[in-house]
């Protein structure tokens, strides 16, 4: 699973750089990682406007106590 995300982007950066920092920023704002990982993707997958991305970010996402 690991060689799946390490495929580097043009400037040098896998996807798996960008997961493990969305998972650990998502830690840092108090929400589950993969409670926030399946309603985001989902919100995008169902229509999520573009414009209202910023409602999407860990830090606006509401804190699992």
């Amino acid at each position: 699973m690991v060689q799946a995300f390490e495929k580097k982007k043009h400037d040098g950066q896998s996807a798996g750089d960008t997961a493990l920092t969305l998972i650990e920023t998502c830690k840092l704002n108090a929400v589950d990682p993969l409670l926030y990982l399946n309603t985001t993707l989902t919100a995008i997958v169902t229509g999520h406007k573009q414009s209202q991305i910023v409602e999407l970010l860990p830090w606006n996402y509401p804190a699992s106590v």
